[in-house]
C-alpha cells in the first residue's frame, strides 16, 4: 500500500494528524503530486485548519484546474472560512466537470446551503436529488436530502430520507440527527424529546465533534428548563397565599399547614426529577449535566432556575419573616430565570442562522 493509500485510510478513520505525516512524505518525492495536496487539504480540515487547507487546494487547483476533485476540496475549504460566493463556484465548477460524479453534487448542496441565500435552495434541491439518483445506495445523498429538506422545514421529507439513510447505515450520525432534529419540531413523529436525546447522543457517540447534534441537545436541555420555569409558578404562588395569609393575617397557627406545604412542594420537585431522570436515556444525562458550564447563559440560567425551586421549599420551611424573604428572592429567581432562557434561546438562534 502506498503512503497517499494509507495517507487516505487513516483520514477515513479520523485521524488527520497521522495522515498529514504521510503526505508531507509523499509530497517530499513528488511535490506535483495533485492527489498528495488534495489529501493534506482534507488532512487541515479534520485538523481545523481550513486556512491552511485552502492552501493545500489552491496548489493542487494550480496544478489540475481540470480535474474536479480540486475544485471538491477547494469549495470545502472555501465554506469553512466563509467565502460562499467563491466556493458556490468551485462546486458548481467541479459538477460541470464530474457531473456523474455523485460526490460533487454533494458538495454543491452544501455550499448552497452553507451559503445561506434563500434563492439558491432549488438548486441545493436538485443537487441533493441528482446525487440520489447517481448513488442510491450511499448514505450521503439521503443525508443531503434530508438537511435540504429541512431547510425547506418539509419534516415529512427530513424524516423519509433520514429512515432512508439510517436503513442503510445505522451508524449515519446526520442521518441521527436530522431524524432527532425533525423529531424535536410539535406534530412531527409525536415531537418526543426524550426520544429525540437519544438520537442525539447515538450520532455524538459516532461523531463527538458533531456540532450540529450538541446544538439540538442544547435546544433540548433549554425545552426541560421551559417545563420548569412554568410549573415553579405553582409552588411559589402556593407558598406566597400561605406566607401573606399567616404573617400578614397575624395567624402564626398556620405554620404547620405551610410546613407541610413545603414539604409538599419537595416531593413534587423530587417526583418530577424522577421522572425526568428514568425518561431521560442514559447517554444523554453526563451531557445535560454539563449544559451549565457550556455557555455563560445556561450557567445563569440552571442557577437562577435552581433558586426558584428551592426557595420556596425553604419558605414552608423556614419560621418567621425569614420564609417572607425566601419567597421574595424565590420569585426574583423565577423571573431572572424566565429572561436568561429567552437570552439562551435568542444566542441558540443566532448560532443556528
Amino acid at each position: 500500500m502506498s503512503a497517499l493509500a494509507r495517507a487516505q485510510h487513516l483520514l477515513d478513520l479520523d485521524r488527520p494528524e497521522q495522515a498529514r505525516t504521510l503526505v508531507g512524505e509523499a509530497l517530499a518525492e513528488d511535490p506535483d503530486s495533485v492527489r498528495a495536496w488534495l489529501l493534506l487539504a482534507q488532512c487541515h480540515l479534520g485538523l481545523h485548519e481550513p486556512e491552511r487547507g485552502r492552501e493545500a487546494a489552491g496548489r493542487a487547483l494550480g496544478l489540475a484546474p481540470e480535474v474536479g476533485a480540486s475544485h471538491q476540496v477547494y469549495a470545502r475549504t472555501c465554506t469553512e472560512l466563509g467565502r460562499h460566493a467563491e466556493a458556490v463556484w468551485h462546486a458548481r465548477e467541479a459538477v460541470r466537470l464530474d457531473p456523474e460524479d455523485y460526490v460533487a453534487h454533494l458538495w454543491l448542496a452544501d455550499a448552497l446551503l452553507e451559503s445561506r441565500v434563500p434563492s439558491l435552495l432549488p438548486e441545493a434541491w436538485c443537487a441533493a436529488n441528482w446525487a440520489v439518483e447517481l448513488a442510491p445506495e450511499e448514505t450521503g445523498p439521503h443525508g443531503a436530502v434530508g438537511v435540504v429538506a429541512f431547510a425547506y422545514k418539509r419534516w415529512d421529507v427530513v424524516v423519509a430520507a433520514s429512515t432512508h439513510a439510517l436503513r442503510i447505515d445505522p451508524t449515519n450520525a446526520q442521518a441521527l440527527n436530522n431524524l432527532a432534529a425533525a423529531r424535536l419540531r410539535r406534530g412531527v413523529l409525536g415531537g418526543d424529546p426524550t426520544r429525540a436525546a437519544g438520537e442525539l447522543s447515538a450520532a455524538l457517540a459516532i461523531d463527538p465533534g458533531h456540532k450540529e447534534a450538541r446544538f439540538n441537545l442544547d435546544v433540548i436541555a433549554l425545552q426541560i428548563l421551559g417545563v420548569v420555569y412554568w410549573l415553579s409558578w405553582v409552588p411559589w404562588f402556593v407558598m406566597f397565599s400561605l406566607v401573606m395569609t399567616e404573617f400578614a393575617g397575624e395567624r402564626p397557627e398556620l405554620w404547620p399547614v405551610r410546613l407541610v406545604g413545603g414539604f409538599l412542594v419537595a416531593v413534587l420537585w423530587a417526583v418530577l426529577a424522577g421522572v425526568l431522570v428514568r425518561r431521560t436515556p442514559r447517554r444523554v444525562r453526563p451531557y445535560l449535566l454539563r449544559f451549565p458550564r457550556r455557555r455563560w447563559e445556561f450557567g445563569a440560567l440552571c442557577a437562577a432556575a435552581g433558586i426558584g425551586v428551592s426557595f420556596p421549599v425553604l419558605a414552608g420551611l423556614l419560621p418567621g419573616p425569614v420564609a417572607f424573604t425566601a419567597v421574595v428572592v424565590a420569585v426574583a429567581s423565577i423571573l431572572v430565570s424566565g429572561l436568561l432562557r429567552w437570552t439562551a434561546v435568542f444566542a441558540l438562534r443566532r448560532q443556528g442562522r
